[in-house]
Protein backbone atom coordinates (compact mmCIF):
# COMPACT_ATOMS: atom_id res chain seq x y z
CA UNK A 1 0.00 0.00 0.00
CA UNK A 2 1.51 3.33 -0.98
CA UNK A 3 1.46 6.44 1.22
CA UNK A 4 -1.59 8.04 -0.38
CA UNK A 5 -3.68 4.84 -0.23
CA UNK A 6 -2.70 4.26 3.40
CA UNK A 7 -3.56 7.80 4.46
CA UNK A 8 -6.94 7.72 2.68
CA UNK A 9 -7.71 4.35 4.27
CA UNK A 10 -6.73 5.55 7.79
CA UNK A 11 -8.79 8.74 7.57
CA UNK A 12 -11.85 6.97 6.09
CA UNK A 13 -11.75 4.09 8.59
CA UNK A 14 -11.23 6.55 11.44
CA UNK A 15 -14.21 8.66 10.47
CA UNK A 16 -16.47 5.60 10.48
CA UNK A 17 -14.93 4.05 13.59
CA UNK A 18 -14.88 7.18 15.72
CA UNK A 19 -18.35 8.10 14.49
CA UNK A 20 -19.72 4.70 15.52
CA UNK A 21 -18.09 4.83 18.95
CA UNK A 22 -19.29 8.39 19.54
CA UNK A 23 -22.83 7.40 18.54
CA UNK A 24 -22.79 4.48 20.98
CA UNK A 25 -21.26 6.68 23.69
CA UNK A 26 -23.79 9.51 23.28
CA UNK A 27 -26.80 7.21 23.06
CA UNK A 28 -25.56 4.84 25.77
CA UNK A 29 -26.37 1.83 23.59
CA UNK A 30 -22.94 0.26 23.96
CA UNK A 31 -23.48 -0.55 27.63
CA UNK A 32 -26.80 -2.39 27.45
CA UNK A 33 -27.79 -5.78 26.15
CA UNK A 34 -27.74 -4.95 22.47
CA UNK A 35 -27.30 -7.47 19.70
CA UNK A 36 -23.68 -8.07 18.87
CA UNK A 37 -22.21 -7.05 15.54
CA UNK A 38 -19.55 -9.75 15.82
CA UNK A 39 -19.95 -12.07 12.84
CA UNK A 40 -17.92 -14.80 14.55
CA UNK A 41 -20.07 -14.74 17.69
CA UNK A 42 -23.29 -14.62 15.66
CA UNK A 43 -22.21 -17.67 13.63
CA UNK A 44 -20.63 -19.79 16.38
CA UNK A 45 -22.25 -18.53 19.56
CA UNK A 46 -18.85 -18.02 21.20
CA UNK A 47 -16.96 -14.74 21.61
CA UNK A 48 -14.01 -13.89 19.39
CA UNK A 49 -10.73 -12.40 20.72
CA UNK A 50 -11.99 -8.85 20.15
CA UNK A 51 -15.48 -9.28 21.60
CA UNK A 52 -16.03 -6.64 24.25
CA UNK A 53 -13.60 -4.16 22.66
CA UNK A 54 -16.36 -1.64 21.89
CA UNK A 55 -17.64 -1.80 25.46
CA UNK A 56 -14.04 -1.44 26.61
CA UNK A 57 -13.56 1.76 24.57
CA UNK A 58 -16.85 3.17 25.86
CA UNK A 59 -15.79 2.36 29.43
CA UNK A 60 -12.45 4.12 28.92
CA UNK A 61 -14.29 7.17 27.58
CA UNK A 62 -16.40 7.12 30.76
CA UNK A 63 -13.33 6.82 32.99
CA UNK A 64 -14.18 3.24 34.01
CA UNK A 65 -10.75 1.75 33.40
CA UNK A 66 -11.22 -1.44 35.45
CA UNK A 67 -14.42 -2.24 33.55
CA UNK A 68 -12.62 -1.49 30.30
CA UNK A 69 -9.87 -3.97 31.17
CA UNK A 70 -12.47 -6.58 32.12
CA UNK A 71 -14.46 -6.16 28.90
CA UNK A 72 -11.36 -6.44 26.71
CA UNK A 73 -7.79 -5.12 27.15
CA UNK A 74 -7.71 -4.44 23.39
CA UNK A 75 -9.86 -1.38 24.09
CA UNK A 76 -6.77 0.43 25.34
CA UNK A 77 -5.04 -0.22 22.01
CA UNK A 78 -8.12 0.95 20.13
CA UNK A 79 -8.18 4.21 22.09
CA UNK A 80 -4.55 4.77 21.09
CA UNK A 81 -5.56 4.23 17.46
CA UNK A 82 -7.86 7.25 17.72
CA UNK A 83 -4.71 9.37 17.33
CA UNK A 84 -3.94 7.99 13.86
CA UNK A 85 -6.13 10.35 11.81
CA UNK A 86 -4.60 13.33 13.62
CA UNK A 87 -1.12 12.01 12.87
CA UNK A 88 -2.05 11.59 9.20
CA UNK A 89 -3.53 15.11 9.06
CA UNK A 90 -0.38 16.50 10.71
CA UNK A 91 1.73 14.77 8.05
CA UNK A 92 -0.50 16.26 5.36
CA UNK A 93 -0.18 19.77 6.82
CA UNK A 94 3.59 19.59 7.34
CA UNK A 95 4.30 17.70 4.11
CA UNK A 96 6.06 14.92 6.00
CA UNK A 97 5.53 11.18 5.93
CA UNK A 98 6.32 10.22 9.53
CA UNK A 99 3.24 8.02 9.89
CA UNK A 100 4.02 6.17 6.67
CA UNK A 101 7.58 5.57 7.88
CA UNK A 102 6.22 4.28 11.19
CA UNK A 103 3.77 2.03 9.33
CA UNK A 104 6.47 0.52 7.09
CA UNK A 105 8.76 0.05 10.12
CA UNK A 106 5.99 -1.84 11.98
CA UNK A 107 5.16 -3.84 8.88
CA UNK A 108 8.79 -4.98 8.60
CA UNK A 109 8.96 -5.92 12.30
CA UNK A 110 5.64 -7.79 12.39
CA UNK A 111 6.81 -10.40 9.87
CA UNK A 112 9.54 -11.59 12.25
CA UNK A 113 8.66 -14.68 14.33
CA UNK A 114 10.16 -13.18 17.50
CA UNK A 115 7.58 -10.39 17.18
CA UNK A 116 4.47 -12.04 15.75
CA UNK A 117 4.60 -15.23 17.85
CA UNK A 118 4.39 -13.40 21.22
CA UNK A 119 1.66 -11.15 19.80
CA UNK A 120 -0.31 -14.18 18.59
CA UNK A 121 0.17 -15.77 22.01
CA UNK A 122 -1.23 -12.66 23.68
CA UNK A 123 -4.23 -12.75 21.35
CA UNK A 124 -4.82 -16.41 22.22
CA UNK A 125 -4.63 -15.58 25.94
CA UNK A 126 -7.10 -12.76 25.36
CA UNK A 127 -9.41 -15.16 23.51
CA UNK A 128 -9.24 -17.66 26.37
CA UNK A 129 -10.04 -14.78 28.75
CA UNK A 130 -13.09 -13.91 26.61
CA UNK A 131 -14.20 -17.54 26.57
CA UNK A 132 -13.89 -17.77 30.36
CA UNK A 133 -15.92 -14.55 30.80
CA UNK A 134 -18.23 -15.52 27.94
CA UNK A 135 -19.14 -11.93 27.08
Amino acid sequence: MNRKQLYIFIVTASIFGIGAVMYLFVTGQGFGNINTVCVFKNMTGIPCPSCGATRSVLSIMSGQFANAWYFNPLGFLLIALFALPFWVILDFITGKDSFYKFYTYCEQKLVKPQVYLPLCSLMMINWIWNLVKYL
